[in-house]
């Protein structure tokens, strides 16, 4: 009777559907952003404002307390979608967070790149390193002092892109230099800002050309005077 049971079990679990991740379309003004909501990793879930997409990761951080590196990674890809009658710019990268270290030898960085190919073109694509986090998280400090860091990226587009895959992978490393020493660091904020231009509609075009023409016959008709 337990076999019974048991085997009526295992089928009824074969028999619901597997829990899959889902794609999300986030629907903004003049572009959707399109995302697998179970590869969203260490960033957490996005919200589109206005033309930004903004993340706040809570665990995103490494913490060292010897001589060993502490390394923590995460990689995001995102679909750009561009509304009828726009097309896409570029993407503006901006991250915050927070770092501290105690002890003389204790060293922590923030790095990362971020990819993107044009759909127009898949075989094609373009890399840009983040900056601005090695420099600004290096600095030496006696005392424990949580001090803010910020690394920023810009990601260029070809001319008439209306749908774009954009990667971006963030690293965050800490080494304590030794025995009683400590080193910290942590990502708390990420946005990512796109850019898109208005496509003129044949209307605006029609009336570009109609008006260029009644100049050009004004002037003639005054060379003519």
């Amino acid at each position: 009777m337990k076999k019974t049971i048991t085997i009526l079990v295992s089928l009824f679990a074969l028999a619901l559907p597997a829990a899959q991740a889902a794609q999300v379309r986030l629907d903004g003004a003049t572009f959707d952003v399109i995302y697998d909501d179970a590869l969203l990793g260490l960033f957490g879930t996005p919200t589109l404002l206005g033309d930004s997409l903004i993340f706040t990761p809570t665990t995103f951080s490494a913490l060292s307390s010897s001589a060993n590196w502490a390394f923590t990674n995460a990689t995001i890809g995102l679909t750009l979608v561009a509304d009828s009658g726009f097309t896409l710019s570029s993407v503006n990268l901006v991250e915050h967070g927070n770092y501290l270290k105690f002890g003389g030898g204790g060293t922590v960085f923030a790095a990362g790149q971020t990819s993107t190919f044009d759909f127009r073109t898949p075989g094609t694509e373009v890399s840009s390193l983040i900056s601005g986090a090695e420099s600004s998280v290096l600095s030496v400090h006696d005392l424990p002092v949580v001090t803010s860091w910020e690394a920023t990226s810009a990601q260029s587009f070809a001319a008439g892109a209306t749908e774009v895959h954009y990667t971006l992978q963030s690293l965050l490393a800490a080494n304590a230099g030794g025995a009683g020493g400590l080193a910290f660091i942590e990502q708390k904020y990420l946005s990512l800002t796109t850019v898109v231009s208005a496509v003129p509609e044949a209307s605006q075009y029609s009336m570009l050309l109609v008006g260029l023409g009644l100049m050009g016959g004004l002037f003639k008709r005054r060379r003519s005077a």
